[in-house]
């Protein structure tokens, strides 16, 4: 399985399974670039409620807020209130099995909302994104 180191900002993480066709654990590698970029763009070590992220498989380790169909790809995230600070990573659009929610109200979510958002089209349910300080117009 192949490794690379993603940089946000200052951070550097290594992330096994980059854009590759691997599953890290079982979930994709894709799904798991995604949600450890978010990670690290929003301050997750700071996050109110961070259990098991960045240990283990997303899915099978259960990492808080992260929903999984049968297959282990990731369906949903709910990180509400959670005490997010930053912005979100154009990784984000990586996660092309998001289907049942988006949904990261009352944060301090900033800036731009990448584009690559336009890529979610699975998601059909649950977009919320309100108090929170974006600039900008949201991606078609």
């Amino acid at each position: 399985m192949s490794s690379a180191e993603v940089i946000i900002g200052n951070n550097k993480i290594r992330v096994l399974g980059f854009f590759d066709d691997d599953r890290v654990g079982d979930t994709p590698s894709q799904d798991s670039t995604a949600l450890s970029c978010l990670y690290v763009s929003t301050g997750g070590p700071e996050w109110t409620r961070n259990a098991n992220w960045m240990s283990g498989d997303p899915c099978t380790a259960s990492w808080y807020g992260v929903s999984c169909d049968g297959s282990d790809d990731v369906t949903g995230i709910t990180l509400l209130r959670n005490g997010l600070a930053g912005s979100f990573p154009s990784e984000i659009g990586l996660l092309t099995a998001l289907a049942d929610g988006f949904e990261f109200q009352v944060n301090d979510i900033c800036g731009s909302v990448p584009s690559e958002f336009g890529l979610l089209t699975a998601l059909t349910y649950g977009f919320v994104l309100e108090e929170n300080s974006f600039t900008g117009s949201l991606p078609s």
